[in-house]
């Protein structure tokens, strides 16, 4: 998926999870899940270096695909900001939904290098420029609904 279709897709997940844990922020929220549903391609894009190994050992949409890491970042984020944790965990989640519909990602690993798929929508084009759209249409009709 492109990276505006992660950002809404992290958008809609701040939308349902704002306000869902105490001590954070709506505008927090937001903030934190659209910029973890950006992160796992920002990673693999800006370590150079480490992303040649990570290619080599387990090909793109490496570890910053893999549950495991999602897990840890979850982990990490609950130690460090217990108030946004299921806001960054939900963003990289979402990330990596979206990626198994246009793809797919080495999920499982270490269990298994297969690199699982459930779609083939490509990348930049007509459904995922839709399925982008419909997920900021649902993000804005369900924080409508909150406010109202």
């Amino acid at each position: 998926m492109k990276g505006s279709t992660h950002l809404t897709g992290g958008l809609l997940v701040g939308v349902i999870l704002s306000g869902s844990s105490p001590g954070s922020s709506v505008p927090i929220s937001l903030a934190m899940t659209t910029l973890a549903s950006l992160a796992p391609d920002w990673l693999q894009i800006n370590l150079p270096g480490a992303n040649n190994v990570v290619r080599g050992v387990v090909g793109h949409r490496g570890f910053t695909h893999w549950l495991l890491t999602a897990g840890a970042i979850g982990i990490v984020a609950w130690v460090l900001a217990p108030q946004v944790a299921a806001c960054i965990a939900g963003g990289w989640l979402m990330h990596i939904l979206l990626d198994l519909f246009s793809g797919g990602t080495t999920l499982l690993w270490p269990v298994t290098t297969h690199r699982i798929c459930l779609a083939n929508i490509k990348t930049g084009g007509k459904l995922d420029t839709f399925i982008g759209a419909w997920m900021l249409v649902m993000a804005a009709l369900l924080f409508v609904r909150r406010i109202v």
